[in-house]
């Protein structure tokens, strides 16, 4: 384990302290990257690196793009698993090893 995963997989333990409430949710953080988001096309592809806990990659689900998440830690990427609401049009997979490439995405069902 490297010094930055150990860094990183001590963020994931006080994230929600350390990030401000508005993007503690999906939709908060697509709103507060609202000018990109608005830029991209139906279905287009985006890859969310070091993504905390995949609020970004869920809210860009949930509105029409294909996204895909790559958490930065263990710790994150075991965090991230809860961030998808059940019901919500987004799937994901197991976490990816840090470093790797990712395996699970954030998608809309078609």
């Amino acid at each position: 384990m490297t010094d930055a995963d150990v860094a990183y997989d001590g963020l994931a333990d006080v994230y929600d302290w350390l990030v401000p409430e508005a993007l503690l949710t999906p939709e908060g953080t697509v709103a507060a990257v609202a000018a990109v988001v608005e830029s991209l096309p139906t279905g287009g592809r985006v890859l969310d690196c070091a993504c905390g806990i995949g609020q970004l990659a869920v809210g860009l689900a949930t509105g029409n793009a294909n996204a895909a998440a790559a958490p930065a830690s263990r710790s994150a990427a075991n965090s991230s698993n809860g961030t998808a609401a059940p019901d919500s049009p987004s799937t994901a997979g197991p976490s990816p090893s840090p470093g790797t490439t990712p395996t699970s995405s954030t998608s809309p069902s078609p």
